[in-house]
Parts: C-alpha cells; sequence; structure tokens
C-alpha cells in the first residue's frame, strides 16, 4: 500500500507527457537564455524540472548586443525564458488599435501603470524585450528555440503581434486584481503545447492587475492570425496561456514557478523538452 501511494505521488509530480523521452548525449548541458536576470524563483523551478528530467542546465542573461541584431545571439541558447516584471508603456501594445483607443490606453496606463511609478529600467526593458521578442519571431532559424514568457513576458509576447492590454483589469474588466491569488484555469477547445502536460483544469498562482485584452482578439481574429488562447480564468475573462503558430513559443499569466510543483514540473519541463529537442536538431558547437 506504502508503494502503491509512492508511485501515485511521484506520477503526480511529473509531468504527464513522455517528456524525457528526449535524450542528450552524457555530459550536455542546456543553456536557457533569461531575458533579464532570471529571480531565484524561476532558476529553483527550471533546475527542480531539469532535475526530475534528468538535464543539466545552465542560466544566461540575455543583454541587448551592441548594434541591435538580437538573431546573432539568440541562437547561442536552447531556450529563452522572459520572467514577470513592471506594467509594459502602451505604446509597445496600442499598434494595431484606432487612435481614440491608443489615446485611452496611454491615459489609463497614467492613472493605473506602475503604480504612479517611472523608472529608466521600465523603459529600458520594454525597449530590450520588444526588440528581442520581434527578432525571435522573424528569425527561421530559431523556429525549433523554446520561449517562454511569464506575466510580463507573456503580455510582451502578446504586444510584439499588436494585442492590446487591459491596463487595469479592475476598471475595464471589474475584477479584482489578481495579487497573491491561486486561480482555476480551464484550457478551451485544443490544448496545444501545455494542454498534454499540465492535464485539464489547474490552480494557477497570480501577481498582475493587467492583463491580454482577450475581448479585442475575439473581435478582431483576423489581425493576430499568428496567436492562440489556449487557457482562460476568471470565466473565461482573463486569457492564461497564449500560443504562437509556428514555432514553441508560449505565454503564461500565472506563475508556474511558485505554483504548485506539479504546474512547475509541467511548464518548465515543456521548456526543457522543447529545448533538448532543439539541441538534438543543431547541436552547439
Amino acid at each position: 500500500m506504502i508503494r502503491m501511494l509512492m508511485a501515485l505521488a511521484a506520477a503526480w509530480l511529473i509531468p504527464t507527457s513522455a517528456a524525457a523521452q528526449c535524450t542528450l548525449p552524457r555530459g550536455a548541458v542546456l543553456r536557457v537564455g533569461c531575458t533579464v536576470g532570471c529571480p531565484p524563483d524561476y532558476v529553483n523551478a527550471v533546475r527542480e524540472a531539469a532535475r526530475t528530467l534528468g538535464y543539466a542546465v545552465e542560466f544566461a542573461t540575455i543583454r541587448p548586443p551592441a548594434r541591435g541584431h538580437y538573431e546573432r545571439i539568440l541562437g547561442a541558447y536552447d531556450a529563452i525564458l522572459s520572467p514577470g516584471g513592471h506594467d509594459i508603456d502602451p505604446s509597445y501594445y496600442s499598434l494595431k488599435v484606432p487612435p481614440e483607443m491608443a489615446e485611452q490606453l496611454k491615459e489609463k496606463h497614467r492613472r493605473y501603470g506602475n503604480a504612479g511609478r517611472t523608472s529608466p529600467d521600465f523603459a529600458a526593458r520594454d525597449a530590450h524585450e520588444s526588440a528581442l521578442m520581434k527578432a525571435y519571431f522573424n528569425d527561421d532559424t530559431l523556429k525549433r528555440t523554446p520561449l517562454l514568457g511569464v506575466c510580463y513576458g507573456m503580455q510582451m509576447l502578446a504586444a510584439v503581434h499588436g494585442t492590446p492590454l487591459y491596463v487595469d483589469i479592475t476598471a475595464d474588466l471589474g475584477i479584482p486584481a489578481r495579487r497573491g491569488v491561486r486561480d482555476l484555469i480551464t484550457f478551451e477547445g485544443e490544448p496545444g503545447a501545455l494542454g498534454p502536460v499540465l492535464n485539464g483544469p489547474f490552480q494557477g498562482f497570480k501577481n498582475h492587475h493587467q492583463a491580454v485584452d482577450l475581448g479585442y482578439i475575439r473581435a478582431h481574429p483576423e489581425l493576430y492570425p499568428d496567436l492562440t488562447v489556449r487557457a482562460t480564468s476568471n470565466d473565461g475573462k482573463i486569457p492564461e496561456i497564449i500560443e504562437a503558430v509556428g514555432r514553441p513559443a508560449v505565454g503564461i499569466q500565472f506563475h508556474a514557478e511558485i505554483s504548485e510543483r506539479r504546474v512547475a514540473n509541467a511548464v518548465y519541463g515543456w521548456l526543457l523538452t522543447q529545448a533538448c529537442e532543439k539541441r538534438r536538431s543543431t547541436p552547439l558547437p
């Protein structure tokens, strides 16, 4: 009986996909490039998923290149991780909306964005992440390189495709800010990349007050042929997982790194498995 319970517990902690089927030569190390310095929670979660799958990993921070040629440096990584952060300047997510809506987004950002704080670090990261992700999506040589955007990273992933954001979900949707709470997340339609490893509805830890504008996406699907919403929360109002078409690029609004271990192992296990597949297909020198 005890052995049976231990086996069930182990199965619960390990992603349900056959992720570990991708194997690497002895001594191989997967290189994870963080778009900014990855906080300890992310590093620990990735390392735990790597341990579960039998991979070795190392981390590096992706710096803005001197002459803006991100394509030259992104190919050195097996996976790209964009962690959470501040509220993005609306100039990055108002490119496919009417001028009057763009002005409204700017005004809302002045009222609700970053709790009224400004910082050159915010502007620098927005410029860096936007240029990095545009380079990633425009470079066919990176089609096998997985990219995971978390919270801020998901929102910037959507923004580079022209998707607007809800500047404040309380003002825009009447939903209280999701600060330090766990929400039930459910899949919609085809489960996509993370559906098989997360295996149905799950609880995700949340810490945000902005979100990708799902209403605008649904009203203008012709503008976003390269993005698919895979999962939502709060009665289908807040997108929780978005996926890019044609490459392993996923954005998650929830913080997998501080969600339950099953969720963390599934999400970061997916990232590492994709990294393994990329490495096997295009070995690094």
